[in-house]
């Protein structure tokens, strides 16, 4: 055979010859073509499963013809007229992408021997997870012990990253064996976040949905309890507690002595208190569920019990007196 890496002319002289004689010479002129080394000249060849990569090869050649394995599937390009591919790749194992074209002289294209391949590397990623919160949806009361964010049926062995709107890393959990988690502690800064999943063998990083908003609901204020303590007792009708700065929307509770909250009267009436002792009052937001436990206290004194003068009515003098029944104190 005659290779050459230059178009080049050959001319043949041929003489026949038969029973000592020579026959009529010939000349055949040979116009050999070079055949191309069709390369690929950009596009990654190692990648992750379900990335999508270009190769490009040379431009204004004829007849291209890109051959990909099984595992990738053709985005774009890839016709004979074109010199690139885009390639989805699929599975997570090896492939390879391969290119030939024709060098065009006149009528005639000649194509390399054999296609050029190359070897694909397609490493394995994490499967896409849901992020999950707990049933607060979100939102904690302020103080509180906040919120709990993590991945419903993760991969054991995978490392999930919980980051803040900043990508800021916040917490990491790698776990040890498949199923749901959540990242402790739990999360009482409020904000937006999301979660990365990372195969550490393979360095593929995917990105979880969806993203997640963490909200500290303020605790509702307490108001101050009115007439302000200590109060002195006032049986049988009791006396009316009130609240100075009721707020709409707010329920608000009271009890006696540390004992079961009650529900307040209503605005501006706490209860009335009948009894002595020492009454409480609480706020609770209706819309978020946020108590707050920071108690206004009033303490209302019983009166002193009837002493008994012994004895009583017309005495002589130097006569001795006493109580009886006295209270301490």
């Amino acid at each position: 055979p005659y290779t050459t890496l230059f178009r080049s002319t050959v001319t043949y002289h041929i003489i026949p010859h038969a029973n000592n004689c020579d026959g009529i010479a010939y000349d055949y002129i040979v116009t050999v073509n070079p055949r191309p080394s069709p390369t690929i000249i950009s596009g990654s060849f190692n990648v992750n499963v379900n990335e999508t990569v270009t190769y490009t090869t040379q431009t204004g050649q004829s007849n291209y013809l890109w051959t990909i394995s099984t595992g990738g599937l053709i985005i774009s390009g890839g016709t004979t007229s074109d010199d690139f591919v885009t390639v989805k790749w699929n599975i997570a194992t090896s492939q390879q992408v391969c290119i030939n074209y024709d060098l065009v002289f006149g009528l005639l294209g000649c194509p390399a021997l054999i296609d050029n391949c190359y070897a694909v590397t397609v490493n394995p990623c994490p499967d896409p997870k849901i992020v999950i919160m707990d049933p607060t949806n979100g939102i904690f009361c302020d103080g509180g012990l906040g919120v709990q964010i993590g991945v419903q049926d993760a991969e054991a062995n995978i490392k999930y990253t919980l980051l803040d709107i900043n990508n800021v890393v916040v917490r990491t959990y790698t776990p040890s064996v498949a199923g749901t988690f959540y990242f402790t502690p739990q999360i009482t800064t409020s904000g937006t976040y999301h979660v990365d999943a990372e195969n550490t063998t393979s360095n593929c990083i995917i990105h979880l949905q969806p993203y997640q908003t963490v909200t500290a609901a303020p605790l509702p204020g307490i108001p101050a309890i009115t007439p302000a303590g200590p109060l002195c007792a006032n049986p049988p009708n009791g006396i009316e507690l009130g609240l100075s700065g009721w707020e709409t929307g707010i329920d608000y509770e009271w009890n006696l002595n540390g004992g079961a909250w009650n529900p307040c009267i209503g605005n501006p009436i706490l209860t009335w208190a009948v009894n002595p002792g020492q009454y409480c009052a609480r706020a609770i937001d209706p819309v978020t569920g946020c108590t707050n436990n920071a108690y206004n206290c009033v303490r209302i004194d019983s009166l002193p019990i009837k002493y008994n003068l012994s004895p009583f009515g017309d005495l002589c003098g130097c006569q001795n007196i006493s109580l009886s029944n006295a209270q301490v104190g």
